[in-house]
């Protein structure tokens, strides 16, 4: 349950870094 939680939260935090790196 809680890796779940924290790969869905390390997703998230691995896509804003990726959007700020592409801008």
């Amino acid at each position: 349950m809680w890796q779940d939680v924290n790969d869905r939260y390390l997703l998230l935090i691995l896509r804003e870094c990726w959007t700020v790196c592409i801008s």
